[in-house]
């Protein structure tokens, strides 16, 4: 555990290689943050509050993004990368941890500024936005009932889908350098098509008898209004730690990253 920690800390401490020096970063982050304030007071023009919105639901791909970044960081200095004595799933799984620190930052971050700039642009956002100002309030109100406890199956599923993603987008990283030595430049396409198959396979499957048989059993949840069962929830974790083992696997057998 102090081994995977270590790691860890390392990928904090350097993820400068990822997302650029730290004080130019922090320049950029205060100075959109300072421009949109002044923008929402100034103009009250109802634009900022729905910028912040889509902010947020852009953080679902930060993950895949900081992950992509970060490994073609790696490929810079790979000989180091490979003497560290740990397994793949440590090093790779750093990386995750580091990715969700920041989406989970970012996404502080943005949902403050959402709720603040609503409350500055609330008189523009009713004279101009009509019903969609339902669609902002119900935003607000969900914001601030997760500070009850409320709302959280659908935290669950956002980061859900944002680590599915980034694992997905890895899988097809390390399949494509996997696939160097025998396609060259065509190693992209190929590995999009090689997981693309598997994933065609996987939804026949789905809509199949037996898979009905196997997984529709054990009520969860609803899902944007079909029910989601705790079978396919199994199913779907399953899914995801292939995904994620894959590339350790490949990393274990020294894949060039």
């Amino acid at each position: 555990m102090n081994a995977w920690w270590n790691l860890f800390k390392k990928e904090i401490g350097i993820r400068t290689a990822v997302t650029g020096s730290q004080k130019t970063w922090a320049a950029f982050s205060v100075g959109m943050i300072a421009l949109m304030t002044f923008m929402a007071y100034r103009y009250q023009s109802g634009i900022v509050t729905p910028l912040w919105l889509g902010i947020i639901y852009l953080h679902v791909f930060l993950p895949s993004v900081y992950l992509l970044i970060s490994f073609g960081k790696e490929r810079e200095r790979a000989p180091l990368w490979f003497q560290l004595p740990q397994p793949g799933w440590k090093l790779i799984g750093a990386k995750y941890a580091a990715a969700l620190t920041e989406m989970i930052g970012g996404l502080l971050v943005s949902i403050t500024m959402f709720l603040w700039m609503y409350k500055v642009e609330k008189t523009a956002l009713i004279e101009r936005a009509g019903d969609d100002l339902f669609y902002l309030s119900g935003h607000v109100s969900y914001f601030r009932g997760l500070l009850h406890g409320s709302g959280l199956k659908e935290v669950f599923i956002f980061f859900f889908i944002a680590f599915f993603i980034a694992a997905l987008a890895v899988l097809v990283y390390f399949t494509a350098l996997a696939l160097s030595n025998r396609v060259g430049r065509l190693r992209w396409l190929a590995a999009i098509i090689l997981i693309g198959a598997a994933m065609l396979v996987e939804y026949t499957f789905e809509m199949s008898p037996v898979y009905q048989f196997l997984f529709k059993w054990g009520y969860a949840f609803d899902w944007d209004g079909d029910p989601f069962y705790s079978g396919e929830m199994i199913w779907s974790l399953a899914n995801l730690a292939v995904i994620v083992y894959i590339p350790a696997w490949l990393l274990d057998r020294k894949v060039e990253v």
